[in-house]
């Protein structure tokens, strides 16, 4: 692994999202640390009652995935896994609504 890139750190806004994600009703597990051993693993797995699963990738306004990132979440779609970018309070409802339809509003 490289030195200069940084594992396991947690985005400033991910105890905000993760509070809201709890609200909806989300069982939120905080992966952040996952990338330290599988690189390019997202920040979250948010599961809901009904044994949905979605890996969450958190990031602050105008930050992009890194590459691994982006490879990693482009084998997880491929294979059928729900995976999904959140930057704000938006977000976590829009994500919502895509993968928990009605539990919103």
């Amino acid at each position: 692994m490289p030195r200069h890139v940084k594992y396991g750190l947690r985005d400033g806004n991910q105890a905000e999202l993760d509070d809201a994600a709890r609200r909806l009703g989300w069982h939120v597990l905080d992966t952040s640390q996952f990338a330290a051993y599988e690189p390019g693993f997202p920040d979250a797995v948010w599961v809901n009652n009904h044994g949905l699963v979605v890996l969450i990738e958190y990031k602050i306004p105008g930050e992009k995935l890194t590459d691994v990132e982006q490879a990693f979440a482009d084998e997880w779609h491929a294979n059928g896994g729900a995976y999904s970018i959140c930057v704000d309070l938006d977000d976590v409802l829009e994500i919502t609504e895509d993968h928990w339809p009605g539990r919103v509003g």
